[in-house]
């Protein structure tokens, strides 16, 4: 019998492998995918995600000390207090994957699980296997995305479309530059010296109303100067663009199961638009292990579930505003004109 099974293999599932493995806890990690497989998703690194990942020594981190947001004409700049960084989601996985292997962490690769039967206080978790193993746990981590506490996924709603690429740059200025369209937005972050990550969330009506993703995706990066500046110099037949539907972004509610332990997506994702999703799904790692250290599986979802509350409606609203041009025009003023108003936010948002 296993003494910890962790559920999914994305960053939050990895930094709960590491976490444990740093306390000398070994656990056994299954993923139904490739380590390290591309992901719609934004790669900035909010302070604490930066933070976690240096101690780890997870590297090379581009450090971003500021960031622009456009809507329209207008512009507001902020500059982090905190440090915060960027690097590609993919190599974070590959280098935490590695770091626990060299800690003697167990990983199991492109095994997907049939079907779970839940803990009780009496007996452990059995977990089926596509490979035919029942896998038997006193204790189990859950970290497989934004869709997994679904009964259901045919039926969820997917409100969103998503797109994501890499492209090379020619001028690094170690800034995020989040654009407000019409009922989408976009975000840059160069995640390496030569490279940079686009990812742009979209309401999913506004891109079915095109001839097709990829067109919609090249519509909006000629919608905005300094968009039209960084992408009229590229080919984007030749860039690989993931693309596909997306859930509404909000808090969960996973079953409360006996020692088990709901971490990153699984809890409560969190809207791009505030940038706060890689350091979520790290930090809620984080905050279970301590937790389960202390074998207080009911207090650590209490207390995580509470403290991202106020992140969840930050998100709400943010997604709201920079879906609407028209309302950041307005609203980046505001901010500009009170300086308190935006550390508070900062604050609430732990960039400060």
């Amino acid at each position: 019998m296993e003494e910890v099974v962790i559920i999914g293999g994305g960053v939050a599932g990895l930094s709960c492998l590491n976490a444990l493995l740093d306390q000398g806890i070994s656990a056994l990690l299954i993923e139904g995918s490739s380590i390290g497989t591309p992901k719609m998703c934004g790669e900035f690194l909010a302070p604490i995600a930066a933070q976690q990942l240096q101690f780890w020594d997870i590297d090379p981190l581009i450090p971003i000390p500021h960031a622009a947001f456009y809507a329209g004409i207008r512009q507001l700049d902020i500059h982090f207090t905190k440090p915060s960084a960027a690097i590609s989601r993919s190599d974070v996985e590959l280098k935490l994957a590695a770091r626990a292997r060299r800690l003697g962490g167990r990983i199991r690769e492109n095994i997907y699980l049939e079907y779970t039967t839940a803990a009780t206080e009496r007996t452990p978790f059995y977990f089926k296997l596509s490979t035919g193993e029942i896998i038997e746990a006193k204790s189990a981590f859950f970290a497989t995305g934004k869709l997994s506490n679904n009964q259901d996924n045919n039926k969820i709603a997917l409100p969103y479309f998503g797109f994501k690429l890499h492209f090379s740059h020619t001028e690094n200025d170690h800034s995020l530059k989040m654009f407000s369209l019409d009922k989408a937005y976009l975000g840059i972050v160069p995640i390496t010296e030569t490279l940079s990550n686009c990812a742009c969330l979209a309401k999913r009506e506004a891109v079915d109303a095109a001839t097709s993703p990829k067109e919609y995706f090249r519509h909006l990066t000629q919608s905005h100067p300094v968009l039209k500046k960084t992408f009229t110099p590229l080919d984007l037949s030749t860039i690989d663009i993931l693309s596909g539907r997306a859930p509404a972004f909000t808090q969960k509610n996973p079953p409360s199961w006996p020692n088990s332990y709901w971490i990153g997506d699984t809890l409560a994702s969190l809207y791009p638009a505030i940038g706060s999703g890689f350091a979520h799904s790290i930090d809620s790692a984080i905050q279970a292990v301590q937790s389960y250290l202390k074998q207080q599986p009911k207090l650590y979802r209490i207390n995580y579930s509470k403290s991202i509350k106020t992140k969840v409606r930050l998100g709400s609203l943010f997604n709201a505003v920079l879906l609407q041009p028209k309302v950041g025009q307005l609203a980046l003023p505001v901010l500009k004109r009170s300086p308190k108003l935006m550390n508070l936010v900062l604050k609430k948002l732990d960039y400060v």
